[in-house]
């Protein structure tokens, strides 16, 4: 009996610049309140680059 695996890796990025801590205000759907950046991984990215992507994707950073 073959099974295939399917895995979804996400990223959750914490950034803190002297006493401040970056978060977003989400307000769609039913996850909603204040969380940090993150998102999906796209293959072939690593963790490190879908964390960045993420970042400046939701920020609007460049």
């Amino acid at each position: 009996m073959e099974s295939s695996v399917k895995y979804k890796f996400w990223t959750v990025v914490m950034i803190q610049h002297e006493n401040k801590v970056l978060l977003l205000n989400r307000q769609h759907d039913d996850f909603k309140g204040f969380i940090p950046p993150g998102g999906k991984v796209e293959f072939p990215e690593s963790f490190v680059e879908g964390a960045i992507r993420e970042v400046k994707k939701k920020r609007d950073l460049k």
